[in-house]
């Protein structure tokens, strides 16, 4: 796999979507978050697309695109990577985490070696349109888990 460069940069994005996240999701006010530069947002890559999950001291603050539009459509439908990354965009491929999402409903999803978590396909009889919650668990964060969205679409 070609390496990318880190979805995350140094000047924030304060904007109302940046806001209503991190009160949302995070417990956070303002833009307190981490900086995204949107030019440099992960990308589809062979209907895989990448979800960058933003830690601070351990913990799951953000993930970055904010909601992931998952096509069922496609031969192989697309599939999720979960990369871990700090606040100044550094990768973080020790961090131990899981990622519980609703149609896939049994075992967590945990990075391999690499780092990396990757969704199975979603299924073709997902219903289009709708949000569906995925939580994002950090083994040093118990208590602290990350709730975003994912959408499916055909």
């Amino acid at each position: 796999m070609n390496q990318k460069s880190s979805p995350i940069s140094g000047t924030p994005l304060c904007s109302i979507k940046t806001i209503v996240m991190a009160a949302a999701f995070a417990g956070i006010s303002g833009c307190a978050g981490p900086s995204v530069n949107a030019s440099e947002e992960p990308e589809a890559n062979n209907n895989r697309e990448e979800v960058a999950i933003v830690f601070k001291n351990g913990c799951p603050i953000s993930v970055v695109p904010l909601v992931v539009d998952l096509n069922a459509g496609v031969n192989p439908p697309t599939r999720v990577e979960w990369r871990a990354y700090d606040e100044t965009g550094t990768p973080m491929p020790a961090q131990d985490f899981s990622i519980w999402y609703d149609p896939f409903v049994g075992t967590p999803i945990k990075p391999g070696g690499n780092g990396v978590a990757t969704s199975p396909p979603v299924a073709k009889s997902a219903k289009e349109g709708f949000n569906y919650k995925y939580t994002v668990y950090a083994d040093s964060c118990p208590d602290q888990p990350l709730d975003p969205f994912f959408r499916v679409i055909k």
